[in-house]
């Protein structure tokens, strides 16, 4: 069987899921390859490819109004830069994150050739007149007339974005794969995908998440909890750009802020870029830049919990990565964060940021255990690993014909 993954960069996370999935099935002797456009992405590589990172810009500085933190994709989702000859003859075509690579008009002409297609969903874009990620609009179940994401003058287009994308009929040679319940609700609800069969396969974690730690330290993740060692409350957030409203490093530094005033042994750790300006080590936050996987790893292992307060969470895969180095998490109901996070069992849930600091004072002041999540955590997390989701995958592609 041939594979050829397609997607955007080698980075980010469809870029990782991409690159992960690929190795596995190769050495489930699939002849599995990664095709790209870019190994990085716009901002460090912008005139690598100058006619997306043109659209992109028309896209940020012209098109949003910037009501939400939300990316958005008008310009950019209408661009074909893949190549078609760099799919191989015969080959199950398996598509990741697609703006500026592959319009949905290439897309429905695959199809209509009589290839078989596999199309993971890693954010909204695709079944959205332009938003990668609603914040709760309920426009794209209908045709996003009004977007409220969107300047006046480019409301008309992006209701005509939607129409281009819509598959009018039932493809028999597609399936849709969402790595969340949520995810797939959201696409079964969508006037694009809505008469298209839609799989739910939760995304491959990196091999490395999985080892073992040869040596642990006082503070690295183990079964027994801060609560039973005693000492300090390790926290970690991670997010690409810790700038990004959406994440709301902001609200987690303000209440790391405030509890350390009553209780100094919590602390923050902060991993992605831009997150300078919330680096204060004498009030207990840091900031450790960006990080490999095997930085990552190390950072896991010296994590007592997870903590986001993202409200635009669609996979939430760092749950998972860390889960499987037994670290669990307390983060804000937020997408597809709500089905990975086993509330009270793996982790914990909050309805809003206040609650979340209430259950972290709780966490501190031992009214709130995390002593038994360790190891729910390591075993939600078993389920992504990269092979055990590559056979999952395979027998999809097989399903098709």
């Amino acid at each position: 069987m041939l594979v050829d993954h397609v997607t955007f960069s080698k980075t980010g996370g469809a870029g990782e899921v991409a690159s992960i999935l690929a190795t596995a099935q190769n050495s489930l002797g699939i002849d599995a390859r990664l095709l790209t456009l870019v190994s990085g992405d716009l901002k460090s590589e912008p005139f690598t490819r100058p006619l997306i990172t043109a659209a992109a810009a028309l896209d940020e500085y012209l098109v949003s109004n910037h009501s939400s933190p939300t990316i958005l994709s008008l310009y950019r989702s209408r661009l074909s830069q893949l190549n078609p000859n760099a799919l191989r003859s015969g080959s199950v075509v398996h598509l990741h994150w697609l703006p500026g690579v592959l319009a949905h008009e290439q897309v429905r002409n695959l199809l209509a050739e009589g290839r078989k297609v596999v199309w993971t969903l890693h954010d909204m874009a695709p079944f959205t007149g332009v938003c990668h990620h609603s914040h709760g609009c309920s426009g794209f179940p209908g045709d996003c007339s009004n977007c409220p994401q969107v300047r006046n003058g480019f409301k008309k287009a992006v209701q005509v974005n939607l129409t281009k994308k819509m598959f009018d009929r039932t493809e028999e040679n597609l399936i849709l794969v969402a790595p969340t319940p949520w995810m797939a609700k959201q696409a079964r609800a969508s006037s694009v995908f809505k008469n298209q069969r839609i799989e739910v396969i939760e995304n491959p974690v990196r091999p490395a998440f999985f080892e073992p730690a040869s040596i642990r330290t006082s503070h690295e993740a183990t079964d027994t909890s801060f609560q039973e060692a005693g000492g300090d409350l390790r926290l970690t957030a991670v997010a690409t750009d810790l700038t990004n409203k959406a994440k709301g490093i902001a609200d987690l530094v303000d209440i790391v802020k405030r509890i350390r005033s009553k209780d100094p042994r919590v602390h923050l750790q902060l991993v992605g870029g831009r997150g300078n300006s919330f680096h204060n080590p004498a009030q207990g936050i840091s900031w450790l830049g960006k990080a490999d996987v095997s930085e990552m790893v190390q950072i896991a292992r010296k994590t007592d919990l997870l903590i986001s307060a993202s409200t635009a969470e669609s996979a939430g895969l760092i749950v998972r990565e860390f889960g499987a180095q037994g670290v669990p998490a307390l983060a804000l109901r937020s997408g597809g964060i709500d089905d990975l996070v086993q509330d009270g069992r793996s982790g914990f849930l909050a309805s809003d940021v206040s609650d979340l600091e209430l259950k972290l004072m709780n966490i501190l002041e031992g009214k709130l255990s995390i002593a038994g999540l360790k190891i729910e955590a390591r075993e939600a997390a078993s389920t992504n690993k990269p092979d055990r989701v590559s056979r999952t995958y395979l027998d999809a592609y097989r399903s098709l014909g």
